[in-house]
């Protein structure tokens, strides 16, 4: 199945990361990269989804390397770029009605 495009009903989720954006983004820390920036969301994010939190968790020393190397942030940005692309159909196959 091909997905198609559209714009959200709600901006619910949008909102949702805009608020841990600004959790994140302290005055103290408001000049993180970026990639700084994503890394500390999805580390939130992954922490809330196991529901545990910075207190209890503790990585492991393959995880460490991996955060350190860069090797997690490149395979995250690898599987969306992957995921982006996989199955889209655009706006112009539509009207074309290619699909």
């Amino acid at each position: 199945m091909k997905a198609l495009l559209v714009l959200p009903h709600s901006s619910a989720c949008v909102e949702r990361v805009f608020s841990e954006v600004n959790l994140v983004k302290t005055p103290i820390t408001n000049r993180l990269r970026p990639s700084t920036v994503a890394n500390r969301l999805l580390a939130r994010q992954h922490l809330r989804r196991n529901e545990k939190n910075c207190h209890i968790w503790t990585p492991s020393k393959e995880l460490l390397n991996s955060v350190q190397s860069g090797q997690c942030h490149s395979r995250y940005t690898t599987r969306l770029c992957q995921k982006a692309t996989e199955n889209v159909v655009t706006f112009y196959d539509v009207l074309d009605g290619t699909n």
